[in-house]
This record gives C-alpha cells, sequence and structure tokens, in this order.
C-alpha cells in the first residue's frame, strides 16, 4: 500500500517507503510498536510485549 503512516509515527524515522513498501532499518528500529498501531492493512507486524529485555529482537 505505501501510504505512510508508519514513516509519520516513527520516532527515529527507522522507516522509508520503497517501491509502495514499508523497509525498516532495523539498526534504528526501537521497537515501540508505533508502525504496526497505525498500519490500515496490518502489513507491519512485531510480536508484543516489545522491550530491549524481553528477548532477541522481532527482527532477527
Amino acid at each position: 500500500m505505501g501510504c505512510g503512516r508508519c514513516v509519520e509515527v516513527c520516532p527515529p524515522l527507522a522507516i522509508e517507503i520503497i517501491d509502495e513498501n514499508a523497509n525498516i532499518d532495523e539498526t534504528l528500529c526501537e521497537e515501540c510498536g508505533f508502525c504496526a498501531a497505525v498500519c490500515p492493512v496490518d502489513a507491519i507486524s512485531i510480536p508484543f510485549p516489545l522491550s530491549p529485555q524481553s528477548g532477541p529482537s522481532p527482527w532477527s
């Protein structure tokens, strides 16, 4: 879809839209989950709860 809502809410600016797809820079992602929360088509899914102490990164 590439609507860009996720880009607008990403605090560290870790997301960019390329070819209508959200591309997440895993090195910048803070695992806040804002992107998944605002996606109207559930294109981004992140296992919850999110925290650095909860185990491996959702991108691993």
